[in-house]
């Protein structure tokens, strides 16, 4: 019988490699979004696996995973950006930016990248389905518990907003970690699980909204002169501070108020 983490695992191979074939068609937001959530899904799994086994054995899979996800992030990053004029009523703003960042095109050379990788991601993929194989369960169930420890140590101690970044990729490695395990424990746990969730979505919304400032700023010194434009564009910096301004203190809420220490059970499965 196969274990949970490679089960899981085999899941991941699954889906990442249906969503390349039918890539070759078509990239449609919907399932670039879900390409992406898999690939996040698989390097939370390929860091465990790097911690067990070292660099050199996960070096050439991981740097395939990551061009993939950094190609594939480039689209899903004007996407967004652009859904986010389109619902601020950033019109003109957002004509402009669409003519200088063509989806369809970026979309395009996106699949060329993709279809390229296809097979040799396929071959580590198997190559390495092996080395899950041959983990004992026992093993994440330890890094698991090890994460949770490291989390509940950062919170203790009220991190700055400069370390907010990496608790999110911590939180999420250990939300990630918590589908590899067979073991469910006391109800406490659970509490510290979904703070974790929320607390690592309230950090992911203000770094977002950080990043749309910086592609506002960048934007700045090339736009048209025609004051609808520019009009649009000083709105939408004025709207984006204060998101930031706004998602800051509710990461700051959220940090003042952690889940108790002594609370501790693990939830099902539910990444």
């Amino acid at each position: 019988m196969r274990s949970k983490i490679e089960r899981y695992y085999l899941q991941r191979e699954k889906n990442i490699l249906r969503h390349l074939r039918e890539f070759e068609t078509a990239i449609s937001e919907t399932t670039l979004h879900d390409f992406r959530v898999e690939l996040k899904k698989l390097r939370a799994l390929l860091r465990f696996l790097q911690e067990v086994y070292g660099k050199q054995e996960m070096k050439r899979i991981r740097k395939a995973v990551d061009a993939v996800f950094q190609e594939a992030g480039t689209l899903r990053e004007q996407q967004l950006f652009l859904l986010w004029l389109h619902t601020n009523r950033l019109g003109k703003l957002e004509k402009t930016y669409a003519g200088e960042h063509r989806v369809p095109e970026i979309s395009g050379a996106l699949q060329q990248v993709l279809k390229s990788i296809r097979k040799k991601l396929s071959a580590l993929l198997d190559q390495h389905r092996k080395l899950v194989a041959t983990t004992a369960q026992a093993v994440p169930e330890a890094y698991s518990t090890k994460l949770k420890h490291r989390i509940e140590k950062q919170l203790s101690q009220k991190p700055a907003e400069a370390e907010w970044h990496e608790l999110r990729k911590l939180l999420k490695q250990w939300l990630y970690s918590v589908s590899w395990i067979e073991k469910q424990r006391s109800t406490s746990l659970s509490e510290l699980y979904r703070f974790s969730d929320q607390l690592q979505q309230a950090i992911g919304n203000w770094h977002d909204a950080i990043h749309i400032h910086i592609t506002l700023l960048t934007m700045k010194g090339h736009l048209p002169k025609d004051p609808k434009v520019q009009k649009d564009h000083a709105a939408a910096l004025q709207r984006v501070t204060i998101t930031i301004k706004q998602t800051a203190t509710a990461v700051q809420q959220l940090l003042e108020h952690p889940v108790p220490a002594g609370k501790r059970s693990l939830p099902a499965d539910t990444l």
